[in-house]
């Protein structure tokens, strides 16, 4: 496929800078249950003393409470949405060949930018599915059927479920 140009390679970097910014400055972290992945993340890194009870991931809290625990911010929410979110838009220009529009689709879909200050495990989980669906149908077009592709997107898939 055909490169992006300078000007549109500027232009993409504006557009990413001004949803890095937008999801930074805002003090909006997500919905209703955005506490039960947080409160998690409070509760392994010793800022918070009620009982651990249910919660949708204990695993998303346990790989940000070392950072919480650090840092005592929960900035790292908003880090770790943005890197997801941009590993996913890179991911769909790769896996689309390189294909320019794909890039420029996936940039200014409504969701991403909706998606991008919330403090959830969604992000990471997409990514995670991506990956796997993308190891599925690399194993669906190989004729020699190499079972590394499935044991990829088995795990793949598997954690984005936890």
């Amino acid at each position: 496929m055909e490169k992006l140009s300078k000007t549109e390679l500027r232009i993409f970097f504006l557009i990413i800078i001004l949803l890095i910014l937008i999801t930074l400055l805002t003090r909006f972290e997500g919905g209703a249950d955005t506490f039960d992945y947080t409160d998690t993340a409070k509760f392994f890194a010793g800022v918070y003393s009620a009982k651990i009870r249910t919660s949708h991931s204990h695993l998303y809290g346990l790989v940000h409470f070392p950072l919480v625990a650090l840092l005592k911010s929960f900035w790292i929410f908003k880090i770790t949405s943005l890197a997801s979110l941009l590993l996913i838009i890179y991911s769909v220009y790769i896996m689309s060949g390189s294909d320019k529009r794909s890039l420029w689709l996936i940039t200014l879909a409504p969701i991403v930018w909706y998606m991008a200050p919330w403090a959830s495990p969604i992000q990471l989980s997409s990514l995670l599915f991506l990956w796997g669906w993308h190891f599925i149908k690399k194993y669906d077009k190989n004729l020699k059927k190499d079972i590394l592709c499935l044991f990829y997107a088995g795990i793949l898939i598997g954690l984005s479920w936890a």
